[in-house]
């Protein structure tokens, strides 16, 4: 078991949500990586894309009880962090997949984001630790050169649309570009000015 994997479970263990049904967490970044691929670098948050479909009493009582410097937290060294929606670089409608090993959590319905649509939100704050991330999923045969290409036009259609496009666009694609050359090892793309 993973410790993005143990981490939910033992929030699921102890959580006792204010609101009746199971609450959708959908789990972003790194730890998505680990849920779904094995991959852990030792990320010390697990950030979930917020939604209206949280309920605000779920989220601080989420926080209350898995937040940042919580006893769980320090115990498991991982904790809870919600990002807003509009934040992460994403397709309008980002790919999200169950995880098996925790489908049997009575409180939480964990789903994660997609390992190509996380390499994609990776390259707008490409840091050296999202390099690593993008280079682990290379490595590990997770991302095809056509198919990043699909997922990053749909993210650069959707965020084209932002008042932050215009400065973050060339950015963007700058990173991916060095991706293809210097992960992916493939030509790289040309992208139309008004990309």
């Amino acid at each position: 078991m993973t410790r993005p994997e143990s981490f939910l479970a033992a929030v699921d263990a102890a959580w006792e949500p204010p609101v009746l049904g199971k609450t959708t967490l959908r789990i972003i970044g790194a730890s998505a990586l680990a849920l779904q691929t094995g991959y852990d670098r030792g990320s010390q948050d697990a950030d979930v894309l917020d939604s209206a479909e949280i309920p605000p009493e779920s989220r601080d009582s989420l926080l209350a009880l898995a937040g940042e410097k919580t006893a769980l937290a320090k115990r498991m060294c991982l904790y809870i962090q919600f990002v807003p929606p509009g934040l992460p670089f994403l397709p309008q409608k980002p790919l999200f997949h169950e995880v098996p090993s925790l489908a049997r959590l009575r409180q939480l319905d964990v789903r994660v984001l997609d390992a190509v649509d996380v390499v994609v939100s990776k390259l707008k704050p490409f840091r050296p630790r999202d390099i690593v991330d993008i280079r682990a999923m290379a490595d590990a045969g997770k991302l095809d050169p056509a198919y990043l290409l699909t997922r990053l036009h749909a993210a650069i259609d959707w965020y084209g649309l932002d008042a932050r496009a215009e400065k973050d666009l060339p950015r963007i694609i700058k990173n991916f570009h060095q991706v293809q050359r210097d992960i992916l090892a493939v030509p790289e793309t040309e992208f139309d000015q008004e990309d």
